[in-house]
């Protein structure tokens, strides 16, 4: 297997769901969520096989934070500045615990109403958690 070193920076990737209609917007890809064979990581002269991806999608209604807490978990640090989600933003961070490389997918959801009706129950598939 290729090695690849461990991302320092999060991934991070925004998308709008299909059935979104924005105006004005560019239309982006959505981000699958079927899960490759597990990859090898090299780091420090440690290689580390991803054992685990988790995905864990966050709901809430508009303005409490769920940005504000995927941010801070992927980049270690609240953002100065956000605005009003729409659709879907994606972030990823790698953890290695107990000797493992963990990948977190966090799912940051739209809280207002007239973009939650655009959410599809293909987000919700295959979740590990909720918060």
């Amino acid at each position: 297997m290729d090695s690849v070193p461990v991302p320092e920076k999060p991934i991070i990737h925004s998308f709008v769901p299909p059935s979104a209609t924005v105006p004005g917007a560019a239309s982006k890809q959505t981000a699958s969520t079927t899960l490759a064979a597990p990859q090898t990581t090299t780091t420090t002269n440690k290689t580390f096989r991803t054992k685990r991806v988790f995905k864990v999608i966050i709901i809430g209604d508009a303005g409490v934070g769920k940005t504000c807490l995927s941010f801070r978990f992927c980049n270690g640090r609240f953002p100065v500045h956000t605005e009003a989600t729409i659709g879907v933003d994606f972030r990823e961070r790698s953890l290695v615990i107990d000797g493992e490389l963990i990948r977190v997918q966090l799912w940051d959801t739209a809280g207002q109403e007239r973009y939650r009706q655009s959410m599809v129950a293909h987000y919700y598939r295959n979740v590990n958690a909720v918060v």
